[in-house]
């Protein structure tokens, strides 16, 4: 219940920053091979890399030692480092969870020193009763009433190229269940790939294509080699 804006982060932000330093200064930590999928089970030579990798960030007690067996404390160690990264917890070192453990120590500590900055700056702003955040790197949106979340949902974010913009204002109105128009970069950009790979991809999304007099059009109406696709409206289901 504790909100992504608040002083308890900023605090818990500034004790991460000191935890860091400190293993920055001893070296950091070591990468863990790729090549092979980890899992509940596996008996690998990258189990004990992976064991030092955790132990050292505090997600695997040291106490559990190196065998090269992936047991049932590093299967909860690298659940609680996926938790911790925004990853789908599933305790498999995937492709996902390799590369959030390989980031070199120093990369994560220069991430939470700008990102303390951040915390202080917007948490000074912030309103006293209510108000919403959208944190876009976890796709997240917290709703806080009182210095506590009440609700928390996934949101939908732009992509590191095409980026959603920051916005700070006052919420005047919310719409549930709206239908989507999808602007024509996004028709350009990404439906009209998607539906050369996939044709059935707009009718599993459940988005429909009207002409400009409104009229509905069947996918395979259009030309989806061309531009054509962008002279029409796409608008998703609620």
């Amino acid at each position: 219940s504790t909100p992504i804006l608040s002083p308890e982060i900023v605090n818990a932000t500034q004790a991460a920053i000191a935890q860091y330093s400190d293993i920055v200064a001893r070296g950091g930590w070591p990468v863990v091979p790729a090549g092979k999928v980890l899992r509940l089970g596996v008996r690998d030579p990258a189990v004990v890399t992976l064991r030092q990798r955790l132990a050292i960030t505090g997600d695997l007690d040291r106490s559990a030692g190196l065998s090269e067996t992936f047991d049932s404390y590093v299967d909860s160690a690298v659940r609680r480092f996926q938790a911790r990264h925004g990853i789908p917890v599933d305790g498999v070192v995937g492709e996902s969870t390799l590369g959030s453990l390989n980031v070199p120590a120093g990369v994560r500590l220069s991430q939470l020193a700008t990102n303390l900055t951040r915390l202080k700056s917007l948490t000074a702003a912030l309103p006293e009763d209510r108000f919403i955040v959208v944190n876009i790197p976890a796709a997240a949106v917290e709703a806080v009433e009182n210095g506590r979340v009440v609700s928390r949902h996934t949101a939908v974010v732009g992509k590191v190229d095409r980026p959603s913009p920051i916005v700070n204002s006052k919420i005047h109105e919310v719409n549930f269940n709206p239908f989507w128009t999808v602007p024509a970069s996004i028709i350009r950009k990404d439906l009209i790939p998607l539906m050369q790979k996939e044709p059935d991809y707009l009718t599993k999304q459940r988005i429909r294509i009207y002409d400009p007099k409104g009229n509905p059009l069947a996918p395979e109406q259009v030309n989806w080699h061309s531009d054509e696709a962008t002279k029409y409206l796409f608008r998703q289901d609620p």
